[in-house]
């Protein structure tokens, strides 16, 4: 079922790495509203492009309605410079995996309204719920606004033909606006989450700004919501498609980063990243005008069979120190290692209880509409359950 949904639609990609690797497609519309430009979809052009901030920029999105100046994501050096080392002081890979016992908890507190049953729709009650507590936790969120973070998400990926830019923006100040709440609380009682860290933080390059921190928890919430939860389904996907995975991951649980890198190569959460070009240049041949836009199709570029051995294949043993899925360069995201650490941990909870696990007779999956996410928009499963693991865990 999964051939003609999800994993192999790399048909055209391929198809346009050979005869049309890179070229204008007028029509195309990006997430932020804008509509035209460049498609690039071989490997070593896509790395180029996010390698050359100088002539490719970062700062392609329109500042309507919401200030993006101090973004992390959209912005290039030297303030890109500045806020990354301020940044880092404070969401360090020790701050995040901190996090793990408490994900392993929310995993199997996830898990276990449907041991019983033997079914769940594992995107709703599972792989929509635990990013939107994780990131709400780590940033110091209350649980009250879990709700918002669902609709935020959507008006973030979904296509801006049919959402609306109206609502994109009006999510975007919404979601500044609670923020705005927050940091007015922390400055008075600090708390363990990253808010806090934040306001704590100081490099060389000073502090930052109320704008900067507004932006950072903006960029890192829903693009690491919706980044996490497309991992959580496609790597469910994955373990159903090929249950020899699943099987391999619990005899040998430490290949499970192995596999999540995999899942990440072989079908990554996002579909593409966009770039503008600060000046007149000629790539592969392609003259492109300076203030065009760029689409740059990550998930082709995961599949380019000039860099990676049968490309659709998944094969957990390759060399993966070249996927572009979180970006190249001083843009690589600073939320790689959350994401993984989640993926990590669901999957090990997930094949700990469950075993045997199917997509539910007679139902047929469909493809999340975005031009961001690449995922399915539901995924309801049945499974046995690992007696061993149940009672292990007095349940």
């Amino acid at each position: 079922m999964f051939q003609s949904t999800l994993f192999n639609r790399t048909g055209w990609y391929h198809k346009m790495q050979d005869e049309q690797p890179i070229y204008f497609d007028q029509d195309f519309s990006f997430f932020f509203g804008a509509q035209g430009g460049w498609q690039l979809f071989r490997h070593d052009d896509i790395r180029a492009v996010m390698s050359d901030h100088e002539t490719f920029s970062s700062e392609y999105i329109s500042k309507r309605g919401v200030n993006f100046e101090s973004n992390l994501g959209l912005i290039d050096p030297p303030h890109h410079r500045r806020l990354r080392s301020i940044i880092t002081k404070a969401f360090t890979p020790t701050f995040v995996t901190a996090m793990a016992p408490w994900i392993y908890e929310q995993c199997n507190e996830l898990l276990a309204p449907f041991l019983e049953s033997g079914e769940m729709e594992f995107v709703s009650n599972f792989a929509a719920v635990l990013p939107m507590r994780t990131m709400a936790k780590l940033i110091g969120i209350p649980i009250v606004n879990y709700e918002d973070f669902s609709i935020w998400g959507k008006s973030l990926t979904g296509d801006p033909r049919i959402i609306g830019m109206d609502i994109y923006f009006k999510s975007m100040q919404d979601m500044r606006t609670l923020f705005e709440g927050i940091v007015e609380e922390r400055k008075i009682t600090p708390q363990h989450d990253l808010i806090s860290s934040l306001l704590s933080a100081e490099s060389e390059e000073g502090k930052l700004t109320m704008e900067e921190l507004l932006s950072f928890c903006g960029v890192l919430l829903l693009p690491g919501l919706e980044t996490i939860k497309a991992l959580l389904i496609n790597t469910m996907a994955v373990l159903i498609e090929r249950p020899e995975v699943a099987e391999h991951i619990k005899a040998v649980p430490e290949d499970t980063t192995k596999a999540i890198n995999e899942v990440l190569r072989y079908c990554p959460p996002i579909i593409s990243i966009p770039r503008v070009a600060k000046r007149d240049v000629t790539l592969n041949g392609q003259e492109i005008k300076k203030d065009d836009l760029l689409n740059l199709w990550l998930i082709a570029a995961n599949r380019d069979p000039a860099v990676f051995e049968n490309p659709d294949t998944f094969n957990m043993n390759r060399d993966n120190t070249k996927i572009v899925t979180f970006g190249h360069g001083i843009h690589t995201s600073i939320g790689s290692v959350l994401a993984k650490l989640v993926g990590k941990i669901a999957i090990e909870v997930l094949l700990q209880h469950l075993k045997n696990i199917r997509i539910k007779e007679n139902v047929e999956l469909s493809i999340y509409v975005s031009t961001i996410t690449n995922t399915l928009s539901a995924l309801p499963i049945t499974f046995e359950t690992n007696e061993v693991a149940v009672n292990a865990n007095g349940n």
